[in-house]
């Protein structure tokens, strides 16, 4: 019976491969996390585009926009049981969170105007940077 020789690795070559591991993985990263900050911006502009639509279309139908007591969910459901309602206006069973697990924020303004947003990775008003608002009309600056 022949033996087989075995070559193992040593302390050495092993620490040498762990911080090659370690060493493009910090190059690799911030860039990583760059991209998937960009992602969350543009799913959330994407999102409230479609939101902002449904609420236009909705507001076509009805000749009121949501209330705001009740804010989007009138987009999935006839809360006044009106014939006018044509929904749902979202092809969702429910409301699409934001991309930090919060809930988009729809505002009407006194003029009639509406706004639907996102407060960020803070999910707090205000904020610069991942935190900054974001909304159908763009990000706000603070």
């Amino acid at each position: 019976m022949k033996s087989k020789k075995h070559k193992n690795f040593t302390l050495v070559e092993i620490l040498i491969v762990v911080g090659i591991i370690a060493l493009v993985t910090s190059l690799a990263l911030p860039t990583y996390l760059n991209h998937m900050k960009n992602a969350r911006v543009s799913a959330v502009q994407a999102q409230t585009t479609v939101l902002y639509q449904a609420v236009t279309s909705f507001s076509m139908d009805m000749k009121r926009l949501p209330d705001v007591n009740i804010g989007l969910a009138e987009l999935l459901e006839n809360t006044s049981n009106s014939a006018k309602w044509k929904g749902p206006y979202l092809e969702v069973y429910e409301l699409p969170l934001d991309p930090w697990d919060n809930d988009y924020i729809y505002v009407v303004e006194s003029n009639g105007r509406f706004e639907i947003l996102s407060y960020g990775a803070d999910g707090q008003l205000g904020g610069e940077g991942e935190n900054a608002d974001i909304s159908n009309r763009g990000i706000k600056k603070q």
